[in-house]
């Protein structure tokens, strides 16, 4: 079945009245109650009181500015606005009007003035922009309005030279920064240490080695085969390790001496120690690590 569609207009004062006042409206009356007076006597007196009303709404018309009629049938399929998603509705401003407007989130949104990436903040919403904390790093559009942010490194800033911190060269870093700590901590070190052992097949030897040719290291003031300052760390070194069996003490001019009350205080007083002899093949010493 059909449903009788709401249908609301609004009347003048002037126009109802010069509707009922009119010559055509006032023929239809008389008609009325002279067809109802011929067929049925008995309702006359509703067509006065029809006549009477229509009298008192022209009265009752001079003290109001408009009347409304409203014809109301049955909305067996009605249907009302709701608004979910940050949405209400609400009356609007103008009379039968309704507003459908953003809440919490969209309307902070839409406040927005400023250029930027939009995060949420509980239930309001604020912009933020990309930056660099580096002078070395920098980012083009970083807010997003003309297109893609872009990093940009310099390209010298990426040498290990130029680096800072720890240089991750395992998992989690090992705190190494330059090539010959990276090296021990991967376990490739190729620097010698005081008091490693090496073959060479040469007359001469490189700097920071003597031969284990029963010589003599020890201070410059020592007289010893190799009278440097360099030769400290392996005097210290087999002074702590070894006794004077192994490598004997000696004075400066050469005489048997004794150890004295550390390894430093023999130096000093320009004592000089005997290199042990790795018959018939003369190997190297590291004096000191390089």
């Amino acid at each position: 079945m059909a449903t009788t569609p709401v249908r609301q207009q609004t009347i003048s004062r002037a126009e109802l009245a010069e509707f009922i006042r009119s010559p055509s409206t006032i023929r239809k009356f008389e008609n009325l109650q002279s067809n109802v007076e011929e067929a049925l006597p008995g309702n006359v007196d509703d067509i006065r009181a029809i006549a009477q009303a229509a009298s008192d709404l022209s009265l009752l018309l001079q003290n109001r500015s408009y009347i409304v009629f409203n014809a109301e049938g049955d909305l067996d399929n009605s249907r009302s606005l709701a608004a979910t998603g940050g949405l209400e509705v609400v009356d609007g401003p103008a009379p039968n009007t309704v507003t459908i407007r953003t809440k919490d989130l969209l309307s902070s949104i839409a406040a927005l003035s400023s250029a930027g990436f939009i995060v949420r903040n509980g239930t309001s919403a604020l912009t933020r922009v990309l930056l660099a904390a580096s002078p070395k790093i920098t980012i083009a559009n970083g807010s997003g309005v003309t297109g893609d942010p872009a990093f940009n490194i310099e390209e010298s800033a990426l040498d290990l030279a130029n680096m800072g911190g720890t240089l991750g060269i395992a998992h989690g870093g090992t705190g190494a920064t330059t090539l010959a700590a990276a090296q021990a901590a991967l376990g490739f070190d190729t620097v010698a240490s005081t008091g490693d052992f090496k073959q060479r097949a040469a007359a001469t030897f490189p700097a920071g080695w003597v031969r284990a040719n029963a010589g003599t290291i020890g201070s410059s003031g020592s007289g010893a085969t190799r009278a440097n300052s360099d030769t400290q760390a392996l005097f210290t070194l087999w002074w702590t390790d070894f006794t004077d069996a192994q490598v004997p003490i000696q004075t400066s001019g050469g005489a048997a001496s004794t150890r004295g009350a550390s390894a430093s205080a023999d130096f000093t007083a320009n004592k000089r120690m005997t290199v042990p002899v790795v018959a018939d093949v003369s190997p190297l010493i590291g004096a000191y690590k390089l």
